[in-house]
């Protein structure tokens, strides 16, 4: 009997196992992928290859396309592209849109560094640091990014003068660099930030350094006051790195760099000075004469120069004067201060010891290359006030000045100083130094007379009197104004009245003696110039003045000209031979442009109870046509892009004012 399945049964049980087979031979559909985001693509393309210009506005529109955290990390994106571009304005717009706790972690320390270069380039340093404190990198964070918040807190530092924690900063950056090279040039810029510091703060910190600073503090003080021979600086080299075993100084590479070479210039023995003691410039050769003293008092014993003097009253003399400088043993020329002997000087084909003369000068010849100018040079003020306008983003400045020789040679100096920063004319007007009313004047500045003059001739056209508000010009945002200091009172109650009481006004050091009452506050409130470091720093100006009281005189900054001629002559080498380099002195932030001029980067101040320090603006040689720099992608250190310097003859002295 047969017992099998049932032939219905079998071919059932044969279709069920088709369709299994069937169904394991074709796989379930899969959820689509998502779309290739090539635009993003792109944009992380561009950047990688720093095409921040074409990445930034990539990444805007991107997140415009987005929401939620994709939205603001575009949005992110996009600031930081269009910051290293320089474009502020788009990442200032940009980032006022992002939500910082919708942000991950390497995002949240992003949007803090750019916070804080935004703070950097309005010059608040302090909020800038408030920033950079808040969000401290930790292990976990991206190295590009850890690299680029050291990177920042020394600028941060650096623009607030704290050179020693600017270079605690670049060293905790050095330990994030692998690459040699790197590293090197990191070492020395770590050394020209350290070098930036008066050597007795060096000597006697106010508090005691960690050791590696420690090390970077004993090499700098070598870099700067070595021998020019080598080998009697080896025991000290050896004595140094029995002191500091373990520290990441790259010695033999140091000592090979041309920076370093270039800084131990060897401190001159004997100086000899020439400054007139009679005759119409004794008063300012006297201050400039005590200044040196000044400088000379605070160096080590040990590096004190001899210095000697000459009177140089009669510049018929120049010639023997110098001779007879360098028979007596001088290394070295102070001087002189007058123009007419200065010119003298550089019609020699070369000068067998080098000078620093004390003013600066125009001529069509070649210059000895021994010849060095510095100068307190009014001139430079105007330019610096052009580049401080451009640099708050005003671009439509009027100009307001004397009508005489001085007024002509700072209105065209930042007159010209603005077309090569990319600005149009500048509209100006001149008015009476003699008199104290200037309403003629404004008024022909301020376009307020075309006001009157529509509404006289309206008047006319309908027979019958009208009431009238006269109306200035609204093409402007800045003014500029060029008045001495018995001028400068009146002008701000006259701007107030004739309308123009909005609009910021940027003047000159020649307002002020760096010292104002009471009532030439309420007049000139608000107004903002450039000065000297000596005249922000009451506390030094002081210290100085219990023992020399002119210092806190009218000659101040005559006497603080005197005390950076003498600092300089210790670095002149360093700045000639590495113009990206600089020396704070106590007429500026000085270095050196490529015929030999030094020039002054000036501290910015606005006139108010108590006097508002607003630290200083970019250096001329490094102004592009953005607001702000962005900052290097790496952390070498690379010269400024140079631009073709400017010396203009001025009037007999320079350093007078």
């Amino acid at each position: 009997m047969y017992t099998g399945y049932p032939f219905r049964q079998l071919i059932g049980w044969g279709c069920i196992l088709l369709m299994l087979a069937s169904c394991a031979s074709t796989p379930p559909d899969k959820p689509a992928e998502p779309p290739v985001n090539t635009d993003a693509i792109k944009a992380k393309q561009l950047y990688q290859q720093q095409a921040y210009q074409q990445a930034a506005p990539l990444y805007l529109a991107l997140a415009k396309r987005h929401t939620g955290a994709e939205h603001q990390t575009f949005l992110l994106s996009g600031a930081d592209a269009a910051f290293l571009s320089g474009d502020i304005r788009t990442t200032r717009a940009a980032l006022e849109s992002i939500v910082p706790t919708l942000l991950q972690q390497d995002e949240r320390l992003l949007h803090e560094l750019l916070q804080a270069n935004l703070a950097l380039a309005d010059q608040q340093a302090d909020k800038a640091l408030e920033w950079l404190h808040s969000g401290q990198p930790t292990p976990d964070h991206n190295p590009r990014l850890r690299k680029r918040y050291y990177r920042t807190l020394a600028n941060a530092y650096q623009h607030n003068h704290d050179f020693l924690l600017s270079a605690q900063a670049l060293d905790q950056l050095l330990n994030l660099l692998d690459e040699p090279q790197q590293r090197l040039a990191q070492q020395i810029e770590l050394l020209i930030t350290l070098n930036q510091i008066n050597a007795l703060k060096l000597l006697y910190p106010p508090a005691p350094l960690p050791d590696t600073i420690s090390g970077w503090v004993q090499l700098a003080l070598l870099s700067r006051w070595r021998s020019d021979d080598l080998t009697s600086l080896q025991p000290t080299l050896d004595a140094w790195r029995q002191q500091f075993p373990d520290h990441p100084a790259m010695l033999n590479e140091l000592m090979a760099h041309p920076y370093f070479q270039f800084a131990q210039s060897q401190t001159r023995a004997h100086i000899g000075v020439l400054l007139p003691e009679t005759g119409r410039y004794a008063k300012a050769s006297e201050a400039i004469r005590d200044g040196i003293m000044i400088s000379l008092q605070q160096m080590p014993i040990e590096k004190r120069p001899v210095l000697s003097f000459y009177d140089s009253g009669n510049t018929q003399d120049i010639w023997p004067l110098y001779h007879q400088a360098i028979d007596d043993g001088a290394h070295f020329i102070i001087g002189p201060l007058q123009k007419s002997a200065t010119t003298q000087l550089i019609r020699a084909d070369a000068l067998s010891a080098p000078v620093l003369a004390l003013n600066t000068i125009q001529i069509d010849q070649t210059l000895p290359d021994n010849l060095y100018r510095y100068a307190l040079d009014p001139e430079n003020e105007a330019r610096q006030v052009a580049e401080r306008i451009w640099q708050d983003e005003k671009r439509q400045p009027i100009i307001l000045a004397p009508k005489n020789a001085w007024g002509e040679r700072l209105s065209n100096a930042f007159h010209e100083r603005w077309l090569t920063l990319g600005g149009e004319a500048v509209d100006r007007q001149q008015y009476d130094p003699q008199s104290h009313d200037h309403s003629q004047a404004i008024v022909k500045l301020l376009h307020i007379h075309h006001s009157r003059a529509r509404h006289a001739q309206l008047q006319r056209w309908l027979g019958q009197s009208l009431e009238f508000t006269p109306h200035r010009r609204t093409d402007v945002d800045a003014i500029f104004l060029v008045a001495r200091e018995r001028q400068a009172p009146a002008f701000s109650p006259q701007f107030q009245y004739h309308l123009a009481g909005d609009l910021p006004v940027y003047t000159t050091s020649h307002v002020w003696r760096g010292r104002i009452n009471p009532q030439q506050l309420d007049d000139m409130r608000g107004i903002t110039l450039p000065d000297i470091p000596l005249i922000s720093t009451k506390e030094k100006q002081a210290e100085l003045g219990q023992h020399i009281p002119g210092v806190q005189g009218g000659l101040v900054r005559l006497y603080a000209m005197g005390m950076d001629a003498l600092d300089l002559v210790m670095h002149l080498p360093r700045l000639r031979h590495h113009p990206h380099t600089s020396m704070v002195g106590q007429t500026g932030n000085l270095y050196m442009d490529d015929t030999g001029q030094v020039q002054r980067q000036l501290v910015w101040l606005q006139l108010d109870d108590p006097i508002k320090t607003l630290g200083y603006i970019s250096r001329s040689d490094e102004i592009a046509h953005t607001v702000a720099e962005a900052p290097p992608t790496e952390n070498a250190v690379t010269p400024p892009p140079q631009t073709e310097p400017v010396i203009r003859q001025v009037d007999e002295p320079t350093t007078t004012r």
